[in-house]
C-alpha cells in the first residue's frame, strides 16, 4: 500500500496548524510592537523637541516673570535684559507654543502629538536668576499613549 494513513493525516494537519497559529501569533505580536515603538519614539522626539527650545529660550533670559518665585503655572514668560517680555509658553488646544514678543505663536510639539499637561514651577530664590522646573505630559494622537517630560533648567 501506497499513501498515509488517516491518522497519519490528521496528525500532520494538527501539527501544521499548530506551527502556523504560532508563527501568525508571533508575527502579530512583532507588528504590534513596531507600532508601539514608532508611537513612543515619535512622543519622545516631539518632547526632546520642545524641552530644547524651552532650554534655549530660559537660558538666554534674564529673569522669569511667571511664575513668580516658589509659584507654578501653566504659563511661563521670560524676560531679557532690557525688561521686555521675550518668550511665553503656554497650552493651547492640546500643543505647546512659544510667542516671541509680538510675533505670532509657534508650535513647539508636533502634530501627532497632543499635551494633555503642563506645569512651570519657578525654583528660584527671590531676586534670582534662578531655576525652572519644565513638565508635560504628551501623549500619542492615535492610541492616547502617555509620556511624562520632567526637566530643571537653569536661567542664566
Amino acid at each position: 500500500m501506497k499513501g498515509f494513513t488517516l491518522i497519519e493525516l490528521i496528525v500532520y494537519f494538527a501539527i501544521a496548524i499548530t506551527l502556523s497559529t504560532v508563527m501568525v501569533t508571533a508575527g502579530l505580536h512583532a507588528i504590534a510592537e513596531k507600532t508601539r515603538l514608532m508611537e513612543l519614539d515619535t512622543v519622545e522626539r516631539s518632547a526632546r523637541g520642545a524641552l530644547e527650545i524651552i532650554t534655549r529660550e530660559i537660558r538666554g533670559a534674564q529673569t522669569v516673570v511667571s511664575p513668580q518665585a516658589g509659584a507654578t503655572s501653566t504659563i511661563l514668560i521670560l524676560t531679557t535684559a532690557t525688561g521686555t517680555a521675550s518668550a511665553t509658553f503656554s497650552l493651547n488646544n492640546g500643543y505647546l507654543q512659544l510667542q516671541k514678543e509680538t510675533l505670532t505663536p509657534l508650535r513647539i510639539t508636533n502634530a501627532g502629538t497632543a499635551v494633555t499637561a503642563t506645569e512651570f514651577t519657578n525654583l528660584s530664590s527671590p531676586n534670582t536668576a534662578g531655576t525652572v522646573r519644565i513638565s508635560f505630559t504628551l501623549v500619542n494622537g492615535a492610541t492616547r499613549k502617555n509620556f511624562y517630560a520632567t526637566q530643571n533648567i537653569y536661567v542664566r
